[in-house]
């Protein structure tokens, strides 16, 4: 369109009585990427600064497709490129040309994965690292231990808030201490529709639509789109960021290495949007903490899915406490400890059950160790619990056991 460039991202379905085809339409003169138009929180904006200038760790933005994940990444990459930095990315696909970035189009078809890629990146003697999306444990490993190994990593998931990202990694398969040790922060991002500018009138919200939107009738004004030619009768144009922004701190990371993150206390306090309807802004605020109450209500009593009732890290606290020299698990029995020669009880009341061996067992072993122990049986490894110890263990799947060893305990 005369000197514009507009790109389109054609999706074609065939359906009963035709072809579906869905355009996306990428007006790079349109593109912003000034993070300080974007909307954020000042504290939140300066979280993410925080996160984005530092040399090594990991950075992800979350939300569902279509929700500005990729612009928010292209922004803080803007950000930070400068020309003696070397920036690769691994995009599917590759929705703007960045001057100064080294841009890779994934290409399964032909081998050209996000793993692949990324194992060639390893190569290159990269400073920041963008992967399009993290979809599989192979791109989560590899791009875990390039953020721990002096690289700083950006990308993408597809989660509903940012604590979830957590459980999310976790689930894929990789170890809660890979995560706590990597992730710096997550962002979470909608789009939501801003009141066109043009045609905005006051409005006089009923009581019962106040008390739906949570909002104080203090803070009117409102407003609301009449309709006009600017915005096609519809009384929006534009759209607005919505970031829920949870840089990982210490008492965050005990709680990931401790795999029981609680979604309602890992919400990051203050860090909610508030409400400017002026600018068409809807917030979360109160709705947020509503569902939080629900979920916790409605969980209580429950087992979270990825918790266990036997906390390891607790088990070989009482070790070093006592100064014992073995951690014993037997399904069928309580855990014991080795203190002075004498086996005893430890202080946990609850009696493993082969399922709970094998989970402790699975929750510190990579995922070599995990496919040697599936098929030999038996295994001896080692393993490390961050700010706490590293042992030695041997574990046995026919006898359901697991004995660690303190022995060999060293700080960490």
């Amino acid at each position: 369109m005369g000197a514009r460039v507009i790109d389109f991202r054609v999706s074609t379905l065939p359906v009963l009585f035709g072809e579906k085809i869905v355009l996306r339409i990428l007006d790079k003169g349109n593109l912003t990427l000034d993070l300080k138009t974007f909307g954020f929180e000042p504290k939140s904006e300066e979280n993410l600064l925080k996160a984005i200038l530092n040399p090594y760790g990991m950075v992800l933005v979350t939300g569902p497709t279509g929700s500005g994940k990729t612009t928010t990444l292209y922004s803080a990459l803007s950000r930070i490129n400068q020309i003696d930095v070397n920036i690769m990315t691994a995009e599917d696909p590759v929705e703007y040309n960045l001057l100064g970035i080294n841009q890779v189009l994934v290409r399964n078809e032909v081998g050209m994965t996000f793993a692949a890629a990324l194992k060639a990146f390893l190569r290159q003697d990269p400073n920041i690292i963008m992967v399009g999306e993290i979809r599989d444990l192979e791109t989560g490993s590899i791009a875990i231990k390039a953020a721990l190994t002096g690289h700083l990593v950006l990308s993408t998931l597809h989660t509903n808030d940012a604590p979830s990202t957590i459980t999310r990694m976790v689930d894929m398969g990789i170890e809660p201490f890979n995560v706590a040790s990597a992730v710096n922060l997550i962002v979470a991002q909608r789009l939501v529709r801003r009141v066109c500018k043009d045609c905005k009138t006051e409005h006089e919200y009923t009581p019962e639509e106040m008390h739906a939107f949570a909002i104080d009738k203090k803070v009117g004004p409102f407003f609301k789109g009449a309709g006009c030619d600017t915005c096609a009768g519809t009384g929006y144009k534009g759209r607005q960021g919505l970031y829920e922004v949870m840089a990982l701190t210490s008492p965050l990371r005990r709680e990931i290495l401790e795999r029981c993150l609680d979604r309602g206390a890992a919400r990051p306090r203050g860090e909610r949007r508030d409400v400017d309807p002026a600018h068409g802004r809807h917030a979360e605020g109160q709705e947020g903490r509503d569902h939080a109450r629900r979920s916790r209500k409605r969980n209580r009593g429950r087992i979270r899915r990825g918790s266990m009732p036997i906390n390891l890290r607790a088990l070989l606290e009482e070790m070093i406490e006592k100064d014992a020299s073995d951690l014993h698990l037997v399904a069928g029995e309580r855990p014991k400890i080795r203190v002075d020669g004498d086996i005893v009880n430890a202080q946990s009341e609850e009696v493993m059950t082969p399922k709970d061996t094998l989970s402790l067992a699975y929750s510190v072993l990579t995922e070599n160790q995990k496919k040697r122990f599936e098929t030999e049986n038996e295994l001896d490894f080692s393993f490390g619990i961050q700010n706490l110890a590293r042992s030695a263990a041997t574990c046995s799947s026919s006898a359901a056991a697991c004995r660690s060893s303190s022995g060999k305990f060293r700080s960490t």
